[in-house]
């Protein structure tokens, strides 16, 4: 009898078999499959209301156009991101289901021009009580443990008026502003990401009964919630992670129930942090997309904010608050506080070709040199907004009468993520954090049409030894074709 030959798969389907094999590639895209029935999640069966106002972003690859304010071309590098959208419009397979009753902004590019209303500070505290009194939990930026972060709040005084910060690589401190800024400062050590795809979450227990067992669901309803202050580079997270949790051949239940009926108020970016790069990679700082309301904060006197309307709840939200129409030169203002931010971002990314060059550099000498800097802490992961890895662990109590099922965030970076029956695929720091970039920057594209990295800068900030991607993938690119040496 012949021994069974193991089976040869085709290139696009092998996977790292050891540490120094190149990164694992998603190249197998959805549309090339054969046709076969796809289950259906029983969330989909029913029309779920409002599942908020993230929606699809318009195309990243937008021309580069003219500030009236300061008369240049914003952004010459609008341009290099040809590569990221690897499929035509509309060609990424999409369920029918949750993500078709998202509700959508109407103004796909949230223009400025168009119905801008003036807000001072009175008015914008009579917006969150309005919303308060909607049955929203506000959640926005409030000082707390020596940062800026998200946390519930119950009005205007729990903003964090008058603070900012300085951000380089491993660096963050709180500092004073010379004004009473509600707004000043680029993001924090969170974004919205906990708040959908919770850090820990039980998803069933079972007791012991005497005829068998019970199974408890954890289906409590979560809470109605309205972003306050949401920037651009983070309303980009929500709908990569959006991709991940609603727009596969499953929708996970939870993560769709926590962004129903979500009400977000955008704040277009009037500084820019010491390791921000959203310019490169082209989602901010001006929010386009993804918001009911969006702030442009003026705090020359008198303190006020010019609003831009993003969809019918929130024009019907702005009826029940006073305002006032914006003035063409509070406009201009506002796009000159826009302008300002772009030109100052504290890094750059070239990414032209970048998913070539990450792909054809598996072997590049850059990867022991970060490896030997590299802790493997998996804080970058865990300050990521769009990293989304996660494991299961069953627990139960000491009498056996119960047991629980939990899932919780994981990283890349550990070395139980990669476990396969006989050890982890990744045992070193180098292919972990190999595999981490070049997923984040290259086969993320291939495996959901866009990239990963949304330029807020968290991982470099909250680095303890202050790895800076933008200078990794620099010198991969300066020395494009190197390999490591014995």
């Amino acid at each position: 009898m012949r021994p069974r030959q193991p089976r040869e798969h085709p290139p696009s389907r092998r996977r790292e078999l050891h540490d120094d094999a190149p990164p694992v590639r998603f190249v197998r895209h959805p549309a090339h499959e054969p046709a076969r029935r796809q289950p259906v999640h029983p969330l989909d069966r029913a029309a779920v209301p409002q599942l908020g106002p993230l929606r699809e972003p318009p195309d990243r690859r937008r021309r580069p156009r003219r500030h009236a304010a300061h008369g240049e071309e914003e952004l010459a590098g609008y341009e290099v991101h040809a590569a990221w959208r690897v499929t035509p419009a509309g060609a990424y397979p999409r369920r029918r289901g949750v993500r078709d009753s998202l509700h959508l902004p109407d103004d796909p590019m949230g223009d400025a021009t168009a119905a801008s209303h003036l807000l001072g500070r009175e008015g914008l505290a009579h917006l969150l009580r309005a919303l308060r009194d909607d049955g929203y939990r506000l959640v926005g930026p409030t000082v707390r443990d020596g940062a800026i972060v998200h946390a519930e709040i119950g009005g205007l005084e729990d903003l964090p008026a008058g603070w900012t910060e300085t951000q380089e690589a491993g660096t963050y401190r709180l500092a004073r502003r010379a004004d009473a800024a509600l707004f000043g400062y680029a993001v924090g050590p969170q974004s919205w990401k906990p708040f959908f795809y919770v850090p820990r979450r039980r998803l069933f227990r079972t007791r012991r009964t005497d005829d068998g067992f019970t199974v408890e669901a954890d289906d409590a309803p979560p809470p109605k919630l309205a972003l306050v202050g949401a920037r651009s580079c983070d309303l980009h997270a929500i709908e990569v992670q959006d991709r991940t949790f609603l727009r596969g051949p499953f929708v996970d239940p939870d993560y769709a129930a926590r962004r129903q009926d979500l009400f977000v108020v955008a704040v277009h970016c009037g500084q820019a942090g010491g390791t921000c790069f959203c310019v490169s990679m082209q989602t901010g700082p001006r929010a386009t997309f993804g918001f009911d309301l969006a702030l442009t904060e003026l705090v020359d006197a008198p303190h006020r904010f010019v609003v831009e309307v993003g969809s019918e709840r929130g024009r019907a939200l702005l009826e029940r608050v006073p305002t006032e129409p914006a003035s063409a030169a509070d406009r201009a203002r506002a796009e000159a506080v826009v302008a300002a931010t772009a030109r100052s971002m504290g890094r750059t990314m070239d990414t032209r070709d970048i998913k070539a060059l990450l792909y054809r550099n598996p072997e590049h000498p850059r990867w022991d040199d970060v490896a030997s800097r590299c802790l493997a802490c998996t804080n970058c992961t865990l300050v990521c907004p769009t990293c989304f890895c996660g494991t299961v662990e069953d627990v139960s109590d000491l009498a056996g009468e119960t047991a629980e099922r939990w899932r919780r965030w994981d990283s890349c970076f550990t070395l139980g993520h990669s476990y396969l029956h006989g050890g982890s695929v990744r045992g070193t720091v180098r292919s972990r954090y190999r595999q981490w970039l070049t997923h984040k920057l290259a086969s993320w594209i291939d495996q959901f049409g866009t990239s990963g990295c949304v330029g807020c800068g968290r991982c470099i900030t909250w680095c303890p030894v202050g790895i800076d991607i933008t200078e990794e993938v620099a010198a991969i690119r300066a020395a494009d074709g190197a390999t490591a040496t014995a």
